[in-house]
């Protein structure tokens, strides 16, 4: 779009300078939500003037500073680079937005480049494809990993996992998977491996570890997963009585799965997949939220004391999501076929009783494997004659894979 300057006298007009629609010159480039529609203005020395945010589907909370941001851009030159992290400083906790945003900025130049030098201008693309290689190697490798520690049946190595990736994709990168991710599975609106290659390998991997394994991810990945766990045993360390009402704990599990099931509908329907995205580690690791996502955080963190995993057992969409790919896992943990009391030792209450009736039998008559398996479904019927023969088995959507009912009950 051409920019005149009108003299009141003579009526001339005079060119001050073009803007355009980065949506228009970089129609392929997309944020994680879809496409951002920037609106650019140059003078006549090929200055970027300014730049204004005409609409876009990226998630809010890591989105706050998007006028900061674009700001940098202002008083650049075209023929300037604009390397992320170099020449611009990225959005905290926001690197995908980050980069589609000056990713759409500096190929829109392209040409306008080739229009002012008539010939074809240099790309950048080079530069840019560099990084998603570096994202690739790291995020496998803990995945991997993780895996690895549930196949192997070896808890150092899910502790070594859980570690880095608190670091990696906690601190570092703030990649943690959200509900909005499978509404963007569902609306066909996935990132390039290019944008976002990070998210990519732990919404795939993750899915794949749950129709073998189970959840893998909640296991050793998720960060905030760490982080309840670290401020649950601090408190145990500290004797801080622990509750383990398992009444409470079968009516909230459920819970989840409303919020899944609330957040997917509204996402499709509105065709807005960030409307998924109200997990508190947003809050955490990015450090930006409204007051009422830091009070949710707080309240979490606050639970986390008194349950093990409080938001992962009881409110986690994600979670609830990977723990229905669960369901029919191939190489899940599987328990003894003799019946014994695990139910007390899951941390989630994922080990439930299963029950037949054997009549005309007295406890005291009964096998000493089915004795000892009595005590462990409290709410079994019994009366007269007919008693329970119980065993425990694994509810393979809530099994974290956590390991502790191994030595016990495998």
């Amino acid at each position: 779009y051409k920019i005149f300057s009108l003299d009141n006298g003579s009526k001339e007009k005079a060119l001050t300078g073009i803007a355009f629609l980065t949506t228009d010159l970089a129609p392929k480039v997309s944020g994680y939500g879809g496409k951002i529609k920037i609106l650019v203005g140059l003078d006549t020395s090929n200055n970027i003037v300014a730049t204004h945010l005409i609409s876009h589907s990226e998630t809010p909370a890591f989105t706050s500073h998007f006028s900061e941001f674009l700001g940098q851009f202002s008083g650049k030159n075209i023929f300037d680079n604009f390397i992320l992290e170099e020449d611009v400083d990225g959005m905290t906790g926001a690197t995908i937005s980050s980069t589609a945003v000056n990713k759409a900025i500096s190929e829109s130049l392209i040409p306008i480049k080739e229009l002012l030098l008539d010939t074809k201008a240099k790309s950048n693309k080079k530069k840019l494809h560099k990084k998603p290689f570096r994202k690739i190697i790291i995020p496998v490798f803990i995945v991997a990993l993780g895996a690895a520690s549930v196949i192997l049946r070896k808890t150092y190595l899910s502790e070594t996992t859980k570690i880095l990736s608190l670091i990696y994709f906690g601190i570092l990168t703030n990649s943690m998977l959200s509900a909005s991710h499978f509404s963007d599975l569902l609306l066909l609106k996935l990132p390039s491996l290019e944008s976002n290659a990070i998210m990519l390998i732990l919404i795939f991997s993750s899915i794949l570890c749950c129709i073998f394994l189970g959840r893998v991810y909640c296991c050793n990945i998720c960060p905030f997963a760490a982080v309840q766990e670290i401020v649950f045993n601090i408190s145990k360390r500290l004797g801080i009585k622990q509750n383990i009402d398992k009444e409470l704990d079968s009516k909230l599990q459920h819970t989840k799965y409303i919020i899944l099931f609330l957040l997917l509908s509204l996402s499709l329907f509105f065709n807005k997949s960030h409307i998924g995205s109200i997990e508190p580690y947003i809050t955490l690791f990015s450090f930006t939220g409204s007051k009422l996502a830091w009070i949710l955080l707080a309240f979490v963190l606050f639970s986390s004391i008194f349950y093990f995993r409080f938001w992962c057992r009881f409110f986690c969409p994600t979670g609830a999501f990977l723990g229905l790919l669960s369901k029919f896992n191939l190489f899940g943990f599987k328990l003894s076929k003799n019946p014994k009391d695990c139910g007390n030792i899951c941390p989630v209450r994922a080990i439930k009783c299963a029950d037949q009736t054997i009549s005309k039998m007295k406890p005291s008559k009964l096998p000493e494997s089915i004795q000892v398996g009595l005590p462990a479904c409290r709410q079994a019927r019994h009366s007269g004659d007919i008693h329970p023969l119980v065993s425990s088995e694994i509810n393979k959507s809530e099994c974290i894979l956590c390991q502790k009912c191994l030595p016990l009950c495998r």
